[in-house]
């Protein structure tokens, strides 16, 4: 190994590369120096020759010495690594009590402080300049005592659901409507996809999973017709009472597809006067309480509101001459501390305030559903395991994140030239020298309003395959995260926000990675499709874990109805995703087993409807699956909208773009049809009281 490959791989390791990895086939792969180099620039560690290689290798060794945040288990002594000082003093600044102060032993290397309480604490040198973030963990995620392992809850896309009134995509009133929906009928919790942010200037951009900012809400949930504002707004309510926007409602309404630019535009127009018209009313020389209410909230969402509301009346002016992404854009406005972002806020004050406005009524709205749907439990959200490289978040702080490189999947048996799926992801060098300021931030934004939060692609915490700018899927490397530090803080948000939390731990999972999940109470995803025991036989509910959520699918997988007859592999073959006709047949092989496995894995439970057969589809298999199901000691079981009403096609079709119309199918029914449905009737007897393990067959010579 060369000098120049030998420093860049222990440059490597100390930013938390990895230098190689092993296939889905065990074979190892060792990632190009140019990869490594590619990535380390990206981290903002310069590498590019053997002398700054060896400058930023002094740098980090320097770095790492005294870390700047130490993240420890509560109620325990801790010992904190001493850097170099001149002055042996030290102050301790406990979250929520008087600060403390003495004096280090002449010779010692270490403090000890004394059984740290939960909680986010300071430890300074003042004499030397110097402090250290000390956050103290409790351990373990909160769970409520409505997981008991005969709870259930309702899992759909916010998007999705119809209403009589609503603007052609559901919102937050039809949110609340299903939500005490499914408390009347027993249920625990309403799960929904992730409501973050998108991208109100390119509303063709409609993946929840690649938005704009995690921070935010996406507006287009707002329901207009409950803004307080529209009562002072006669331009408004004269606008939506004229024909042409009528006609426009009738044509969103009653489309099969969400029509997200056609939705975008009715919206805004309206939302856009409803600012005019609270400003003029609430915030002029006298503030009403209603102006005070939002100056407060603007106070709370501080500089991330300030530079998330500056990043979208930027892009609605540079979009159509510079375009989408900020990389394009001038220098002086690429970046939220260019010298021409002060100019631009200053000549466009009316729109910053204006998308202020909505994140602010869009969080009272969210809260308002909560509060009417009165679920045990309560919302389920979600948050997506990174964000879009030309996003609010990244501009607002590009350090925090490699945005040279996106996060993607190595080469597999589906996949043989790995995949890139476009996202950037944190840098944990960033992650530690800002004391985990993005992690936690995001996790306190997606727990508010929440009961429970899913963490999508829970691994993330652990480690990500990242793929540089410019080169294939397979020339990328893994990336590895502070992966007890990052536990330990959503574990402690978690019991701050009395929050349940759900890992989604599907597809490769690290060795000890669950067990580590299960002491830290994290729940975690069992689909019933992937529970397969000896001759992939699907196993018996009691083998279900205890710390777990069940459901028959998700929204990457085809639902029951698609799955049973096949429908899934049709589309497939229809858009040429089999790479040949070998692979075609396999996949229609396996699912004709895979019916007889289902049926013979719900005889055994004493499920199977009777003169229930493989041919053609019967609805009372979706009702066994879920009673399948509902026999587990799972904390949770989830039930998909689309399995509840025998939806047929795929929310999303992983490897499609436009193919396939992914984030904008809508339900067969709209809320208030489905709370008289008989089927969403039938969901409060669903949930049993977890049968006891199966007695162990004797084996007999």
């Amino acid at each position: 190994m060369s000098n120049y490959r030998a420093l860049i791989h222990r440059l490597a390791d100390h930013a938390g590369i990895g230098t190689d990895w092993r296939d889905v086939w065990g074979k190892t792969h060792t990632t190009p120096v140019d990869s490594l180099v590619a990535l380390l620039d990206a981290m903002g560690v310069a590498a590019h020759s053997e002398a700054s290689a060896k400058t930023s290798l002094k740098r980090r060794r320097h770095q790492d010495a005294v870390p700047a945040t130490l993240v420890v288990d509560s109620g325990r002594n801790v010992a904190v690594p001493l850097p170099v000082l001149k002055s042996r003093h030290w102050i301790f600044t406990c979250e929520h009590s008087v600060p403390l102060e003495g004096k280090i032993d002449e010779g010692d290397r270490t403090l000890t402080l004394a059984r740290v309480p939960d909680g986010y604490h300071r430890l300074a040198f003042p004499d030397d300049g110097l402090d250290m973030q000390i956050i103290a963990s409790p351990g373990s995620c909160h769970v409520p005592t409505g997981a008991d392992g005969h709870s259930w809850g309702l899992a759909t896309q916010l998007y999705s659901l119809r209403s009589a009134a609503q603007w052609g995509i559901g919102d937050f009133t039809d949110l609340a409507t299903l939500g005490a929906g499914v408390a009347h009928q027993g249920g625990t919790l309403i799960g929904v996809n992730p409501l973050h942010a998108l991208f109100p200037a390119a509303p063709d951009r409609i993946s929840p999973y690649s938005p704009s900012s995690r921070l935010f809400l996406n507006p287009l949930y707002i329901d207009v017709t409950a803004v307080p504002d529209l009562a002072a707004s006669a331009e408004a309510r004269e606008r939506i009472a004229g024909n042409e926007f009528g006609h426009c409602l009738a044509r969103v309404r009653t489309s099969a597809l969400v029509d997200y630019p056609a939705v975008a535009r009715a919206k805004s127009d309206i939302l856009t006067m409803l600012w005019q018209s609270f400003r003029a009313q609430h915030l002029g020389s006298t503030q009403t309480e209603r102006g005070q209410a939002f100056r407060r909230f603007q106070q709370a969402g501080g500089e991330a509101l300030v530079r998330f509301a500056q990043f979208h009346a930027l892009q609605a002016e540079l979009i159509r001459r510079d375009g989408f992404a900020w990389k394009g854009w001038p220098a002086a406005l690429s970046a939220a501390n260019g010298a021409g972002v002060e100019g631009f806020a200053a000549a466009h004050e009316d729109e910053i305030l204006c998308h202020q406005y909505l994140q602010w009524e869009a969080d009272r709205q969210l809260g308002r559903a909560v509060g009417v749907a009165q679920l045990p439990i309560g919302l389920y959200r979600d948050l997506a395991i990174g964000a879009d490289p030309y996003g609010a978040d990244t501009w607002s702080s590009p350090e925090s994140y490699i945005t040279g490189a996106s996060v993607g999947a190595p080469p597999d048996l589906l996949n043989r030239q790995g995949q890139n799926w476009g996202l950037t992801a944190y840098s944990p060098m960033a992650l530690k020298a800002q004391a985990y300021a993005p992690f936690i931030a995001a996790l306190r934004a997606n727990m508010r309003h929440a009961g429970a939060l899913r963490i999508d692609h829970v691994m993330g915490l652990k480690q990500l395959y990242l793929v540089p700018n410019g080169v294939s899927a397979e020339r990328g490397a893994y990336i590895r995260y502070p992966f007890e530090d990052m536990v330990r803080i959503l574990a402690l948000e978690s019991r701050r926000h009395r929050c349940l939390v759900v890992g989604e731990d599907l597809g490769t999972v690290p060795h000890a990675f669950r067990p580590r999940m299960q002491r830290a109470n994290i729940l975690s995803c069992r689909i019933l499709m992937f529970e397969r025991g000896a001759g992939d036989r699907f196993k018996p509910p009691s083998a279900y874990p205890a710390l777990a959520a069940a459901a028959a699918g998700t929204h990457d997988l085809p639902p029951l109805k698609s799955w049973w007859l096949g429908a899934d592999i049709q589309e497939r073959q229809a858009l040429g995703l089999f790479p040949n006709a070998v692979a075609l047949h396999r996949d229609e092989a396996g699912r004709a087993l895979d019916r007889q496995r289902l049926l013979a894995a719900l005889k055994r439970q004493g499920l199977l409807p009777p003169n229930l057969g493989t041919e053609g589809f019967d609805d009372r298999l979706i009702e066994a699956v879920h009673r399948f199901l509902a026999r587990s000691p799972s904390a949770l079981m989830l039930v998909q909208a689309e399995d509840l009403l025998s939806v047929e096609t795929m929310v999303n079709l992983p490897g499609t773009i436009d193919e396939h119309p992914n984030w904008r199918r809508r339900l067969p029914l709209t809320v208030e049809e489905m709370l008289v449905d008989p089927r969403f009737s039938e969901l409060s007897s669903l949930r049993e009281r977890p049968r006891r393990a199966e007695p162990r067959k004797k084996r007999h010579a």
